[in-house]
């Protein structure tokens, strides 16, 4: 038995055809494909979501630099909050020489100021992942599966060639001891 020529790790992506699911035959654009495109299915997103089909990668570097950038922006918001709190205490000491009225329009802008500059922490949803790998049953079916073509493919090939499929029919009567 040969081993089929890819690995089990699959690629989601999206068809412009709908066709039928590899389990349970619904119409779906969802297609598995492995990364030297050698082997492909259509799948439905629920059986995506399914540990017993598929088991989703972690991408460990995607993971490693959204972490870096969560930082990231938790250090500019702390920047950005220490800014306006310096700003603010500066302004408090400008205002001690100026008119009440000036005060007074000083304090209301710096009200308005500090309201853009409040983090709004919004937590983004996780993206569906995009890499997988198969159920080693379901692997097994995609490789018993590749193996069956290849058998076809050459059983094809051996008919479609003429000599090698078959032996020839004899040229020489029964009895004749030869020529």
């Amino acid at each position: 038995m040969s081993t089929p020529p890819f690995t089990n790790l699959y690629h989601k992506r999206t068809a412009a055809n709908d066709k039928p699911c590899f389990i349970c035959k619904k119409f779906t654009t969802t297609v598995l494909i492995t990364p030297d495109q050698s082997d492909f299915f259509y799948a439905c997103n629920s059986h995506l979501s399914d540990t017993g089909f598929a088991t989703p990668v972690v991408d460990k570097e995607a993971e490693a630099k959204k972490a870096r950038e969560a930082e990231i922006e938790k250090e500019v918001e702390r920047l950005k909050k220490k800014h306006a709190e310096k700003q603010l205490k500066k302004d408090k000491d400008t205002d001690k020489d100026a008119d009440s009225d000036k005060k007074k329009d000083d304090t209301n802008n710096d009200k308005k100021e500090d309201k853009p500059s409040s983090p709004t922490a919004t937590p983004t949803p996780a993206p569906d992942p995009r890499v997988f790998t198969l159920h080693r049953q379901i692997y097994a079916m995609r490789a018993s599966r590749w193996r069956e073509l290849q058998r076809q493919k050459k059983t094809q090939q051996m008919l479609a060639g003429g000599g090698t499929a078959f032996p020839s029919v004899p040229r020489s009567k029964p009895g004749d001891k030869g020529v």
